[in-house]
């Protein structure tokens, strides 16, 4: 089973950024919401595997699954997907089977199509599929379970469970490869086929073939005969020839006249067509111009856009900060708001407390009152027991008053000390669980550090951004480099083929001799006016004209006066030395006119600017047109036009690598930049994160610090309260221990009591008595 290693994505579908995936050993799992892109995942390893139809990959065509591009994002026009692959146990094909790691990628371009490539190497889409096929795996493979696969392959039918038992064998390559032999045995046999009917074709063909050769036997037996009456009709014929020979020759001079006009009016276009060329770089110079204006325009606009996105952020960033600040706002409110509520509380439970405390005198002086007159009204009704009882009553009431007294101040002594314990208990809490200072010193360091770190993110960051800036100056530059290396380069070759084309031999398989001279420069029209449409010959025998070699002369007539033979300024074959001996070069038209009747039979005499002056009287004037004149000077043209284009070829490499290398440097400062922009929001983060952490603790701190005060406040007021009850308390028991003892008063009240009874028993049997 092939172990993958990596995916990597780039441009395909929602994975607009460069995205790698580690695929460790064991199983890897994938969580996220529905739309997040997991299924982009399944569908770059299937496309990547040579998935070939658009429908499986949920698009109407193959460019779909490049990045189509958002508002804020422009769409790509490439897309790749890369899988690399664990090949230690090289169960590869051959021929890639040389590395312990195989990468597999596909490459699509818009409207180009896609490139598969192993471990760079490009390779046919088949060989992709064999390498999966081989693994038991593939862009069909059962193993890809995608949604609703699972209830498919329940209700599968038993070839498509024949595939998933053929995989899990490993033997679905194994089909593959049968599928491709039993293609090429199927060509095979349809190429016998016709092989067996080339060769009945063939045998048709011999059978026609032996017919003609009796039929050429017996054309060979009449042809004598015929030999016989044609060299008659020839000779009858050459008659009538020589006759038309002069009417031809006659034709041939009023056509050579005709072809003389029209030579004047072609090299008055070639005229044209050199200044309309020499026109041309201009044009193509002010169309780079412009191409590079705009360029730099939608460099300025990606500028602004970016800068655009930047603001965007920050705007969100400064929205976030402020609901943040509001969030702290309103929880500092509602803990101002419990502070407030807690001091009320407080201050109405001391309200309370001090209104008890003020009542009790009041209750046990309106209770004495009452007892009091409960006496009075009891001394009253028991008018008998005055005497006896009012001091009694008046000491007993005394102690009751005291008692209870004491009483009430012992349960508020009780319940003074018990709110202090829970006071001084809240304040142990609270003191136990206020965060440490040294916790807010340590987070202000931690946010000195937070804040070094943003800074030198901040920092990376802009050196990343103007790195990345002169990168884009840098590929624009070696991009206008190249820009005009490849026009350079076009308009040399394209020169160099129009003059290929103009120079190309007019005897089709015969190299005319002008081709093989060497004319030094400025001489091309001496020479062109001296031979004329003889340039044009061959030195080939076979050709219609050609130059035939002969000896040198002799004795050779030396040219008169101070004329140069024209083979010190032409090299070329052996067989033009004849010809060119007897041509002199001379400085000046009026040189030439007065050594013309010096001239020997076969010598000229020719100037720098085309005059010629003949031994038989025939005269060129200078600068008139002449075909071969301008062929020699095209010639020269294509020769520095190759020797340029070498140059042009040299400088087109150089600047494409140096294209290459500024695109790799700009690539290279894009991915520093997103490095240096996540590290700085993380910085950013982290930084808010610690102010935040210090902000809550410094504010806790506080809240805490002043709920401290308000219950040391009342520990104080409960411990001075407790103070004066002590005191209150301490008096009470000692009036209660002055007042005297009532035993004996009490003996006396109930021996006068059980006397006040049997009196009253006495007085209501009386009464009854006097009832009755």
């Amino acid at each position: 089973m092939v172990q993958f290693n990596k995916l990597r994505l780039t441009g395909f579908k929602s994975f607009v950024e460069p995205t790698e995936l580690d695929i460790g050993q064991g199983l890897t799992g994938i969580v996220g919401p529905n739309g997040c892109g997991k299924s982009n995942l399944v569908e770059a390893l299937r496309w990547a595997m040579g998935e070939n139809s658009p429908k499986r990959m949920r698009s109407s065509d193959m460019d779909d699954v490049i990045f189509a591009g958002t508002e804020q994002r422009p769409a790509r026009n490439q897309a790749e997907v890369v899988i690399s692959l664990d090949n230690r146990d090289r169960t590869a094909p051959a021929e890639i089977n040389d590395s312990d790691e195989l990468e597999v990628s596909r490459k699509i371009e818009r409207d180009v199509g896609s490139v598969y490539k192993v471990n760079g190497k490009n390779v046919r889409m088949r060989d992709v599929q064999l390498l999966f096929a081989d693994s038991s795996i593939g862009s069909h493979s059962p193993a890809l379970v995608s949604q609703g696969r699972v209830a498919d392959m329940i209700n599968a039918k038993p070839t498509q469970r024949r595939m998933v038992l053929e995989e899990a064998a490993g033997i679905s390559g194994l089909h593959a490869r049968r599928h491709e032999a039993e293609l090429k045995l199927k060509a095979a046999e349809t190429n016998l086929l016709r092989v067996e009917d080339v060769l009945g074709a063939m045998n048709n063909n011999l059978e026609g073939l032996k017919k003609q050769a009796r039929q050429a036997s017996r054309y060979r037996n009449l042809s004598g005969h015929i030999q016989i009456a044609e060299g008659s009709l020839l000779y009858l014929k050459w008659q009538e020839s020589q006759t038309a020979v002069a009417a031809a020759i006659e034709a041939f001079n009023v056509a050579e006249n005709i072809v003389r006009e029209q030579m004047v009016i072609v090299t008055s276009l070639t005229t044209q067509q050199t200044e309309a060329a020499a026109g041309l770089p201009q044009m193509r110079q002010r169309e780079a111009e412009a191409a590079a204006a705009l360029q730099r325009l939608k460099l300025a606009y990606g500028s602004l856009e970016s800068e655009e996105r930047q603001v965007q952020e920050e705007r969100a960033k400064s929205e976030q900060l402020l609901k943040q600040f509001s969030a702290d706002v309103a929880h500092e409110n509602l803990q101002k708001t419990e502070a407030a509520t807690s001091l009320e509380n407080l201050s109405t439970e001391r309200t309370t407390l001090e209104a008890e405390a003020g009542n009790q005198s009041e209750r046990e002086e309106e209770a004495r009152i009452l007892k009091e007159e409960a006496q009075g009204n009891v001394e009253k009704l028991e008018t008998e027991l005055t005497t006896l009882t009012e001091d009694v009553a008046g000491q007993e009431a005394e102690r009751n008053s005291a008692e209870r007294r004491i009483a009430d101040l012992d349960r508020r002594l009780q319940s003074l000390q018990q709110r202090k314990v829970n006071f001084e208990q809240q304040h142990a809490s609270i003191i136990a669980s206020t965060p440490a200072k040294a916790e807010l010193e340590v987070i202000a360091a931690e946010i000195v550090i937070a804040e070094e770190t943003y800074s030198a993110a901040r920092i990376t960051l802009e050196t990343a951004e103007a790195d990345r800036a002169a990168a884009d100056i840098r590929v624009q530059e070696t991009n206008d480099l190249l820009q005009t290396a490849q026009r350079s380069h076009s308009q040399l070759n394209a020169e160099g083929d129009a003059l290929r084309r103009i120079l190309r031999n007019q005897q089709e398989g015969f190299q005319p001799v002008v081709d093989l001279l060497n004319v030094d420069a400025g001489l091309e029209k001496a020479l062109a006016v001296a031979l004329g449409d003889d340039l044009q010959a061959a030195l080939d025998g076979t050709a219609p004209i050609f130059w035939r070699e002969l000896p040198e002369y002799a004795t050779v007539a030396p040219l008169p006066g101070t004329a140069k033979p024209l083979t010190q300024y032409v090299r070329g074959p052996h067989a033009l030395n004849r010809i060119l001996t007897q041509i002199g070069v001379v400085q000046t038209a009026a040189e030439a006119e007065g050594l013309m009747a010096d001239l020997q039979p076969g010598q000229c005499l020719v100037t720098l600017d085309g005059g010629a002056w003949r031994w038989d009287g025939l005269t060129v004037s200078a600068n008139a047109e002449n075909a071969a004149a301008i062929r020699l000077q095209q010639k020269n043209r294509l020769a520095d036009i190759d020797a340029a284009l070498i140059s042009a070829i040299e400088q087109l490499d150089v600047a494409r690598s140096n294209a290459d290398t500024a695109k790799q440097q700009r690539n290279a400062a894009a991915d520093a930049v997103g490095a240096a922009r996540n590290a700085q929001r993380a910085a950013e983060e982290a930084l808010n994160t610690l102010r935040r952490r210090h902000n809550n603790l410094n504010n806790q701190l506080t809240e805490v610090t002043a709920k401290l005060a308000s219950l040391e406040s009342s520990i104080e007021t409960a411990g001075q309260e407790i103070e004066t009850v002590s005191g209150e308390l301490s008096a009470a028991k000692s009036s209660f221990d002055a007042l005297p003892d009532t035993a004996e008063a009490r003996e006396k009240i109930a021996a006068f009591k059980v006397q006040l009874q049997e009196t009253r028993q006495q007085l209501a049997n009386q009464q009854a008595l006097h009832a009755e």
